[in-house]
């Protein structure tokens, strides 16, 4: 997996359900876009504790908690790094949830990664999920 590193990363706004998604792309990532080599989509999602209460008012996490995400992601980026070959293509933020996109080999043990993830974040409901999705369709649609 390339690490994110040596990428280039656009950060943008948009709305989603009413609420405001702070996009998080990986520019660089188009480098790969529709690979034949990279097939499988996989997410994680993090749902916000404070979702409910004050950062709904707020429409984003608070900071603490952002802050407590962005640990979260570098610890799944490097049990994906560490068990596929791929590449960390979107980050998602809403008032409800942080959800990590990568496009990885379709030899990848999702089992495995995301029960290490589960072990590994257990402040946070590790939701995981894997799709075929050869055409890239999902960083498409938030790629600039």
């Amino acid at each position: 997996l390339v690490t994110d590193q040596r990428h280039k990363w656009i950060v943008w706004e948009t709305t989603y359900d009413s609420y405001p998604l702070i996009v998080r792309t990986n520019v660089s990532a188009r480098e790969w876009f529709g690979s034949p080599l990279l097939p499988i989509k996989l997410g994680f999602a993090f749902p916000l504790k404070t979702s409910l209460n004050t950062s709904r008012l707020a429409q984003l996490p608070l900071p603490e908690e952002h802050d407590e995400l962005n640990t979260i992601e570098d610890t799944v980026r490097q049990h994906v790094e560490l068990n596929t070959n791929g590449v960390h293509a979107l980050a998602l933020t809403n008032a409800k949830m942080r959800e990590l996109i990568f496009y990885v080999s379709a030899d990848v043990d999702i089992k495995a990664i995301h029960e290490t993830v589960r072990k590994d974040v257990s402040t946070y409901d590790t939701q995981c999920m894997a799709v075929l999705e050869r055409d890239w369709i999902t960083y498409e649609n938030f790629c600039p």
